[in-house]
């Protein structure tokens, strides 16, 4: 263990037993529950970032074909467990004593003892974990004294990549031409801020957690209710008025209001225990970002230069996410594909005025951040 690392007092708490600045053994376990989550954000560098982790020696990986609700966990690091639906099924099917054994059964079994001598952990990530309110809550009991990691990109940046993202995860034969997606970005873009509008976003100066419940309650209504096409009454009608036919990144622009997602975080789980990373910083400095990370979770110093010169990514095989990458688990349909990091981007830059535009209405958003989060900026 990092010789100075802490995080709080060992011994009996409500949820279970914290061995070890490092190891917390849940209530009815006796191996360690996993020590971090990378919860945030999409299309900021998580897979990269989990991936790098992946190679420290003392970081280790899920328990090999481990599934959820009889599904494969995609790239081996996105569990997903406490999005609403995968944390209400199993709620469902195992009961409120038993049903986060679900969740820890996912990971290696690592005792007390081990974590003290070898200093091992484990986690996962699930950059969609920031995207649903309550997600916080019902992790709190996992990571009661745990590390969250939250990347944040430019949030115009992820926008657009989340689009292009969203849009090449269809087969070649049903993606239209790229000029047609580059083309109706700015359409996408529209009907999602039109529709943040409708929810009051803008009017949210100092939001309390029900607000913030409501917004996105709202958003994903007005979302859900167009993509079925119910046009034909009040609420939707307007913003039917869209041609959505490209917009397959639900929440590409909600996604990236950061302040109000970072507001429920730290009320739960506190400063000192989520590290935020500027993704921008990750990707011009990464071995000092992957340093700062071994700190972070009470890891040895280790060497990155060996694994920081590759980027990887989610993509699908056969489909416009592949292109120039390889992937890890060759006969997987959708998993983690490697390129080198100079080669990640295939789609076009964006209109500098829809640029323009869209950082504008994200700025008010981003300013109130920065003054929770000083280092986070894109001026």
């Amino acid at each position: 263990m990092l010789l100075g690392f802490a995080c709080c007092d060992l011994g009996r708490t409500e949820y279970g037993v914290q061995e070890t600045p490092t190891c917390f053994v849940p209530n009815g376990r006796t191996t360690c529950g996993p020590h971090f989550s990378i919860i945030g954000s999409m299309k900021c560098g998580t897979t990269s970032l989990f991936t790098y982790l992946q190679n420290h020696p003392q970081v280790l990986p899920l328990k090999p074909n481990a599934m959820l609700n009889g599904r494969p966990i995609l790239g081996e690091k996105e569990v997903r467990f406490f999005t609403t639906f995968n944390y209400e099924q199993a709620l469902r099917k195992y009961g409120e004593d038993t049903f986060m054994n679900a969740y820890y059964d996912l990971f290696p079994d690592i005792t007390p003892n081990e974590n003290r001598e070898y200093g091992y952990i484990t986690g996962e990530a699930t950059p969609m974990y920031v995207c649903e309110s309550g997600v916080a809550k019902a992790m709190k009991p996992a990571y009661e004294n745990g590390k969250l990691i939250w990347m944040m990109r430019n949030p115009v940046d992820r926008a657009y990549s989340d689009y292009w993202f969203r849009n090449l995860l269809l087969s070649r034969s049903e993606v239209d031409t790229a000029d047609d997606l580059f083309d109706n970005f700015s359409t996408c873009m529209d009907s999602d801020i039109a529709i943040l509008e409708k929810c009051e976003a803008g009017q949210l100066d100092n939001p309390s957690f029900e607000d913030i419940k409501e917004l996105n309650s709202c958003n994903r209504v007005i979302t859900s209710g167009i993509s079925r096409r119910h046009c034909d009454t009040y609420e939707y009608g307007d913003f039917c008025s869209f041609n959505r036919t490209w917009c397959n990144a639900k929440g590409m622009i909600k996604n990236g209001l950061y302040y109000f997602q970072y507001l429920e975080w730290l009320e739960e789980f506190g400063e000192e225990n989520i590290l935020v990373i500027k993704s921008e910083d990750f990707y011009s400095n990464t071995e000092a970002v992957m340093d700062q990370v071994t700190s972070f979770l009470g890891l040895e110093p280790t060497d990155w230069s060996d694994i920081v010169g590759q980027a990887f990514n989610i993509v699908m095989a056969n489909s416009g996410t592949a292109v120039n990458h390889e992937l890890t688990q060759p006969s997987a349909r959708m998993g983690v594909g490697v390129t080198d990091t100079t080669n990640t981007s295939s789609y076009p830059p964006m209109d500098p005025k829809t640029r323009e535009y869209l950082e504008q209405f994200y700025e008010p958003f981003n300013e109130k951040l920065k003054l929770l989060l000083p280092s986070i900026s894109w001026d």
